[in-house]
């Protein structure tokens, strides 16, 4: 019954229209426009844009902005902001290659980068929550201490993982 007034709704043309505009009020429904018209220039412009390999590439490298995300939300929902994560991020990062060049296990090296990250998170927790300084400036400093920290592990060079075993590559 209540899914005949729906269908009764959308097809008199006042129900189009009024379904149009509750889609068009949303602000997101800009973007979501915006990128559905980059993905198909891009199908257009490139045969392989569409192929199963070049979407599981971009699933995997949208991968870990999808996990800084959820944290970035929590932080904003909060009233707070992070200028942090991404260096921290970057220093994970940085940890995990150097570990791991240097024969540690991959798990291990994932774990150290793991909990290296969860330590800078508690104190911006700690220097936020509990002495009470201001967000911003906080999350500056962190910011400045692991981007500084993953200049001194990698000696401002990139870090070269050309002989990672088989099971890494895709």
């Amino acid at each position: 019954m209540h899914s005949d007034k729906i269908i009764n709704k959308l097809s008199n043309k006042n129900g189009i229209s009024n379904l149009i505009k509750k889609i068009t009020s949303f602000r997101e429904t800009t973007v979501i426009i915006i990128i559905i018209i980059f993905g198909f220039t891009l199908g257009f412009l490139s045969k392989h844009f569409f192929t199963i390999d070049n979407i599981f590439s971009i699933a995997i490298g949208l991968a870990t902005e999808g996990i800084v995300v959820v944290g970035m939300t929590i932080a904003l929902v909060s009233g707070g902001l992070d200028f942090s994560v991404g260096s921290v991020m970057s220093l994970s990062g940085v940890i995990v290659g150097a570990l791991f060049i240097n024969g540690i296990n991959i798990w291990l090296a994932c774990i150290t980068a793991i909990i290296t990250a969860i330590i800078f998170g508690l104190l911006n927790g700690f220097f936020i929550g509990k002495v009470g300084l201001n967000p911003c400036i906080t999350t500056v400093a962190t910011l400045g201490i692991a981007r500084a920290a993953s200049s001194v592990l990698t000696q401002g060079s990139p870090i070269s993982l050309l002989n990672v075993p088989t099971s890494f590559t895709f």
